[in-house]
Formats: C-alpha cells, sequence, structure tokens
C-alpha cells in the first residue's frame, strides 16, 4: 500500500514560540509615587467611585513595587476592575495577558481571583490564587498566572481585569475570615494584582503555514525526513509526540 503526506498539512507539525513584553501595557506595575489611594495610575481606568481599587505597597516583599488591591477602596467585596487599552497589536496573532495574584492571609475571606475580558468580552474561566501561608507574616503572597489565549480583531484591544474571590479547601472556616463552602463566593479582603504584560502567545498567524516541501508518495519500506525549521520558533509538536525541527518517518506511520 502507497503512503503520502501533503505539503502544509498542519496536522504534522505546530510551532509555538512565547515572547512576552510590556511596552503596550502602560506602567504595568501600577503607580509610581509614594503613598496609597484609590487611583491605579496612569493611563488605567478603574470602577467608578468608592468601588475603585486601591494601589499600595503595603505588605509587600518589595516596598517599591506599587501592586493593585482589586476589591473596592477602603472595603471588602467584588467586582472592582482595572482596564486599558492596549495598541500596536498584530491582527489574528494570539496573545494572552500575564500578570501576578497576591492573597495576605491576615486579610482573606477568599482566594485571590479574577476575570480577564477583551473588547467586553470574557476570555476563558477564573484564575486566582488559593495560597495562604500565614507563617509569610506581614507579607503578601504571589503567584504567577496568566489568560486565556485570544486573537487580536484589530490593532488595540481593551483589556478589563476584574477581581472576584471564591472559597477554597485553603480558605478558613471559622471565626471572622470564615469561607464557606468551597467554591462559594466569597468576601475577599485582599486580591493583589501586580505586572501586568501582554505576552504573544505563538509565532503563526491564523492561516498561516510551513512549507515541508513537495507532495511525496512512501511506500511501507521508504524513509523521508520532514523539516520544519522555522525563524524565531522555540518549540516544535508533531502528530508523533516528537518535539524537534526535523523528523525522519516512514511509509508505515505517515
Amino acid at each position: 500500500m502507497n503512503y503520502f503526506y501533503r505539503n502544509c498539512l498542519l496536522w504534522f507539525f505546530a510551532a509555538t514560540i512565547n515572547i512576552s513584553w510590556g511596552q503596550n501595557f502602560i506602567n504595568g506595575d501600577f503607580q509610581t509615587t509614594a503613598g496609597g489611594g484609590c487611583n491605579a495610575g496612569a493611563s488605567w481606568l478603574t470602577s467608578a467611585g468608592a468601588a475603585a481599587p486601591e494601589y499600595t505597597n503595603c505588605c509587600n516583599n518589595n516596598p517599591a513595587n506599587f501592586w493593585i488591591d482589586l476589591t473596592p477602596c477602603g472595603a471588602w467585596g467584588n467586582g472592582t476592575f482595572v482596564e486599558q487599552t492596549v495598541t500596536g497589536l498584530t491582527i489574528g496573532q494570539s496573545y494572552r495577558v500575564d500578570f501576578r495574584l497576591g492573597t495576605f492571609c491576615n486579610w482573606d475571606f477568599s482566594d485571590a481571583g479574577a476575570y480577564v475580558s477583551v473588547n467586553g468580552t470574557q476570555i476563558g474561566g477564573r484564575v486566582f490564587s488559593d495560597v495562604f501561608n500565614c507563617a509569610n507574616g506581614n507579607q503578601m503572597n504571589w503567584v504567577a498566572r496568566s489568560s486565556a489565549t485570544f486573537i487580536a480583531t484589530a490593532t488595540s484591544a481593551l483589556i478589563r481585569i476584574t477581581g472576584e474571590g471564591r472559597c477554597t479547601a485553603l480558605s478558613p472556616t471559622t471565626g471572622g475570615n470564615a469561607c464557606t463552602p468551597i467554591g462559594g463566593i466569597g468576601f475577599p479582603g485582599v486580591i493583589g494584582l501586580d505586572d501586568v504584560v501582554l505576552a504573544r502567545a505563538c509565532t503563526f498567524p491564523i492561516g498561516a503555514s510551513v512549507n515541508l516541501g513537495n507532495d511525496t508518495t512512501l511506500c511501507n519500506s521508504q524513509n523521508t525526513t520532514l523539516n520544519a525549521t522555522t525563524a524565531n520558533a522555540v518549540a516544535y509538536l508533531w502528530s508523533t509526540g516528537a518535539t524537534t525541527a526535523t523528523i525522519t518517518t516512514s511509509g508505515n506511520n505517515l
């Protein structure tokens, strides 16, 4: 029996690249001046009035690095947000939003969670940190998180990050900070947000292809080498599970 492969079938090949850069979010670290208050900083829009999130350097391992508390300024609760219109996107390119979420054991009723939306549409589910390190003293507990990916349909996008805390298996179940049941909406004392970065999720826009050469017919005993080497690609994945840029295969497994 003869076997063949057809040029540019992405079933055989996928290349990904992960390049992060921060210039599209202005002041992704939020306020850079001393003090605290209900204002995220330059170029960030926030929930109106008293519901605005608060920027602070409280309880941080690096007091010079200000962060946002995605709870109402001076109160506990959910639903406050920061947003910004980012520019310089490539239409058809995949992106995601990287950031850090922080909890503070002494104040938290629930995890530190957030939803990410692009142009008013939520992408993916809620991302959160359920780290409650009470042995950390008077310090925040930070974890790195990422949104789901989205495809740019224009050269700019309005990206909003909205806080929502939920009870987890690590949430306190007794006392003033009790949060039950697991998975239920909680009233967090802190949803720390910092270091917001727009990240390119892959190299190839929708419709791009990789040139694997001419269409070729192989018999069972014949081998061929497919070469998918592509500039700037840092990862390859073939249908066989191989992760090299080139792969030698036979008619038996095409």
